[in-house]
């Protein structure tokens, strides 16, 4: 038998609605196609989501708002990590880590816990074009998130980078 015929049977077959009697035969079979979704079917299923409807719900005066801040705190430390929680009490494995590695080097740093300001924590992926937290700034340039940040640490580039914008505590 072959592939178009097998194929041929499966698209072709008779398929039962579970309640009804069918269309087609006596035994409950209906000799149509199930309907397929049609675009717009599948964009009002997605378009509904709390995801979409979050984006879609955002206002032009929140994220401009939050880019200022971003721009400020950017502006009065040179470093600072955006992060979920705080240095001391880090939520999320990934922030943990990250301040792991600032420390690890004396660093000097501002954090910013965008768990506390849900416009922020929107506006600071977008800004950096970037899509995850946590988010290390040095000098206002984004170096990158987690591993990045981690394995620029294991090579000592963390650590120069850190130097030169004097951000390394005294021992």
């Amino acid at each position: 038998m072959s592939l178009d015929i097998v194929t041929s049977a499966i698209i072709e077959a008779p398929v039962r609605r579970p309640g009804t009697s069918g269309l087609g035969d006596a035994r409950g079979f209906s000799l149509t196609q199930p309907k397929e979704p049609s675009l717009k079917d599948i964009l009002d299923q997605y378009l509904s989501e709390p995801v979409m409807q979050e984006i879609f719900s955002e206002r032009p005066e929140q994220t401009s708002g939050a880019v200022q801040r971003i721009q400020s705190y950017l502006a009065a430390s040179p470093i600072v990590l955006f992060m979920k929680g705080s240095p001391a009490a880090p939520q999320c494995g990934f922030s943990a880590r990250v301040v792991s590695a600032l420390r690890a080097c004396r660093a000097s740093f501002t954090h910013v816990d965008v768990l506390d300001d849900p416009d922020l924590r929107r506006a600071v992926k977008s800004y950096s074009n970037w899509p995850t937290i946590p988010q290390l700034y040095i000098e206002g340039e984004l170096i990158g998130g987690c591993d990045i940040v981690v394995d620029m640490f294991r090579s000592g580039e963390l650590s120069r980078l850190l130097q030169q914008a004097g951000a390394v505590l005294p021992e």
